[in-house]
């Protein structure tokens, strides 16, 4: 019969260990996938959101904007801007708010102007 000390035994665990480790991280399956893009679209969510916000807020510090029924969103970094503004010369000051503002890869400019 084998007898195995107490420091024995944990010297044993502790060099097969990796090995285990490494043999649970290797199988990832579906549900890890899954996971991981859930927890990658969230992200791109609250980033996209976090845009929507900055640029809403950018626009509504002009004082020529203020008035102006425009809507911001998001999507993949991607601003559009739509809704109704006075003059062509507003459409293009949202346009240059939103395309200033950092992280905004295109600014999509679908506003109307009111006559």
């Amino acid at each position: 019969m084998f007898m195995f000390s107490k420091s024995r035994v944990a010297l044993i665990v502790l060099a097969l260990a990796p090995l285990a480790l490494s043999a649970c991280g290797s199988s990832s399956n579906s549900a890890d996938r899954a996971r991981s893009d859930h927890l990658q679209n969230r992200g791109e969510y609250l980033e996209d959101a976090a845009l929507t916000s900055k640029v809403a807020a950018a626009i509504l510090d002009e004082p020529r904007l203020r008035d102006s029924a425009i809507r911001v969103s998001t999507y993949g970094n991607i601003v559009q801007l739509s809704g109704e503004v006075a003059t062509v010369r507003d459409a293009y000051r949202a346009e240059d708010i939103a395309a200033s503002v950092i992280g905004v890869r295109r600014v999509d400019n679908d506003l109307s102007v009111v006559k």
